[in-house]
């Protein structure tokens, strides 16, 4: 769909890649979301998925806008972690609601049947450990799609060339209200295919929602990435409630 560009110019808002899980594999199965075409039978849903996602409750998931806009309701697969081995909790989408001002890069997907798994808690806070992003996007711009989800470690990027990459999307009208920059802390970046996808510290209290994957300068390892914040997905949700 979308393509991560080069230099400033912003990237991808959807799918992007990671690296092989860093140590924390113990990740509930709710962090692993998929956006997948509803016409794709279960046997293929890998060669149907397109985008990830972040369960925020029960029924509700917010992915990125830009996943969306060019087709009708998607299907939503929760929990597996690789999507060549079964399609895990598949869900059908009964309603879409794009977000607007501070969440325009975000939307709301409304599931036919709730999960029933462990949600993750929006995070107002600073993370305490590590940050983890995944999804089932390219190792590279070039480079294929892999079955099994990734876990990608991040750290914040201050400094110009996230100044940069916002400046860039506030010039493409894609910039979310509360923008965070991030880098991998591998030799891989998030890249084609995992936009949507959530942003998580998970410790002894459980899944901690902290952003949503939307794109970037670039697949390389140095190429900074746009995340739109745990104020933004409040936004979206606080939108649905009017």
């Amino acid at each position: 769909m979308h393509a991560r560009s080069g230099a400033v110019a912003l990237l991808a808002l959807d799918l992007i890649a990671c690296s092989p899980a860093p140590a924390s594999t113990d990740l509930p199965g709710s962090a692993f979301v998929a956006i997948v075409n509803a016409s794709a039978p279960d046997s293929r849903v890998w060669d149907h998925a397109y985008c990830a996602g972040l369960l925020v409750a029960p029924d509700l998931v917010v992915t990125a806008t830009p996943c969306i806009v060019d087709g009708a309701a998607p299907d939503v697969v929760v929990g597996a972690r690789n999507l060549c081995e079964g399609p895990g909790a598949r869900r059908g989408v009964r309603a879409v609601a794009m977000g607007h001002t501070d969440a325009q890069e975000l939307t709301q997907l409304t599931l036919d049947a709730p999960i029933e798994d462990e949600v993750g808690t929006l995070s107002p806070h600073e993370p305490h450990g590590q940050l983890l992003a995944t999804g089932w996007g390219r190792s590279s711009a070039l480079g294929s799609r892999p079955c099994e989800a990734k876990i990608l470690p991040l750290r914040p990027q201050p400094g110009v060339a996230c100044e940069e990459l916002v400046d860039a999307a506030r010039a493409a009208g894609r910039l979310p209200g509360n923008p965070m920059c991030l880098l991998p802390q591998s030799a891989s970046n998030t890249c084609l295919g995992d936009s949507g996808g959530g942003v998580y510290e998970f410790s002894s209290a459980g899944l901690q929602i902290h952003g949503v994957t939307l794109g970037g300068a670039g697949c390389e390892p140095e190429d900074p990435g746009l995340y739109a914040s745990v104020e933004d997905i409040q936004a979206l949700l606080s939108q649905s409630d009017e």
